[in-house]
């Protein structure tokens, strides 16, 4: 239980791409510790687990045979530079089963994959495309396709979203990388209509906000403000505040402000979702919505006319008086971390002083209760 309420947020936030990674989970998993959300003996217990060690061991492997120059050498002997679509496929499908058959599936996958980019960066995009499609299970499948996009040239992006379509909703990611694949390759018209078929909203999210800077300057606040709406139109909460907080520091001027404050809302959404759920004797809190807020909201309390930015966002629905009776209703731990969460917000709104006086509230509560 305690890994997963890490792994959980962490993804939340990942997902959105508008940090580096690596630095946006371990200062989640840092805060859960230290708001007593995670117990510290079981904070990195998730690196031992056999899927994160070999998957780390896929990368190592993959790296490796790029860096020594054993993908091109096995691209050239398995695959010959004449060789048409029929033959390197049946080379790369028969290496896999053979590889197979005395390692791991995913051992094997590292080996191949390499030489389906190669593929693609040598110009063979449909070799490329042929030698992803056969890969099993459908999630290697896609971070195949994914992988190969930055080397794709035209037309293969276009085939790729073929593939996408054929996978429905899994395939998702893959057209959404693909539709700023042709943006890239000076298709950006065509881009935005396969960005508009995207089956999935939060992809289809994803491709319009990566594709409106290719755009004509003057459609690019209206595909941002489209981009917006369908981030609007996600009926489950968690999603939407995810994918709403990614977009936010990406949006320009108002649609900026306007993304944060249905981000919040979907925050208090959740909050009070759970504020009545039934606790048990010594059940940890879960760790808060709103840690995911923390950067676009340090991001906007800096930037110019923030004040009457984060007084609207505050002030939406009433949600900002919502949120307070939330947060003193909830276990401590919880609340000292949201009270970090906010602190440029309310900053920004009380003044100069807001965050001593905070603090100095916060020290006299827990000396009440020692």
């Amino acid at each position: 239980m305690s890994e997963g309420i890490g792994t959980k947020q962490n993804a939340k936030i990942v997902v959105v791409g508008s940090s580096n990674t690596d630095m946006v989970a371990m200062a989640a998993l840092l805060a859960c510790v230290l708001a007593g959300l995670l117990p510290a003996g079981s904070a990195f217990a998730g690196f031992g687990h056999p899927a994160v060690i070999t998957v780390a061991c896929v990368l190592v492997l993959s790296r490796g045979l790029q860096t020594s120059g054993a993908v091109d050498l096995l691209a050239r002997h398995v695959l010959p530079a004449k060789a048409g679509i029929a033959l390197s496929l049946a080379a790369l499908i028969g290496l896999g089963a053979l590889l197979s058959g005395f390692m791991n599936n995913v051992g094997a996958m590292a080996l191949l994959m390499p030489v389906a980019v190669r593929l693609a960066e040598l110009g063979h995009g449909q070799e490329a495309l042929s030698a992803a499609r056969p890969i099993e299970p459908l999630t290697y499948q896609v971070d195949a396709l994914l992988s190969l996009a930055p080397h794709l040239s035209l037309p293969w992006p276009r085939e790729a979203l073929d593939v996408a379509a054929e996978l429905g909703r899994h395939g998702a990611p893959v057209a959404a990388r693909m539709a700023l694949r042709l943006a890239e390759l000076g298709e950006a018209e065509e881009g935005w209509r396969a960005a508009l078929g995207i089956e999935g909203e939060r992809w289809q999210v994803e491709a319009m906000v990566g594709l409106a800077p290719y755009l004509p300057a003057g459609r690019r606040e209206t595909a941002y403000a489209r981009a917006l709406d369908v981030a609007r139109g996600l009926s489950n909460a968690g999603e939407r505040l995810g994918v709403l907080a990614g977009m936010a520091g990406q949006l320009p001027g108002d649609l900026g402000s306007a993304a944060l404050r249905e981000a919040l809302g979907a925050a208090v959404e959740l909050k009070e979702r759970s504020d009545g759920a039934p606790r048990r004797p010594g059940q940890r809190a879960s760790a808060t919505p709103l840690a995911i807020l923390a950067e676009p909201l340090a991001t906007l309390a800096a930037g110019p006319d923030a004040a009457r930015a984060l007084r609207e966002i505050w002030l939406a629905n009433g949600q900002g008086e919502r949120l307070l009776g939330l947060m003193g209703r909830q276990p401590r731990p919880t609340t000292l971390l949201e009270l970090a969460v906010l602190a440029p917000l309310l900053a920004r709104l009380g003044g100069p002083a807001a965050p001593g006086e905070i603090l100095d509230a916060v020290q006299q509560v827990a000396r009440w209760w020692r």
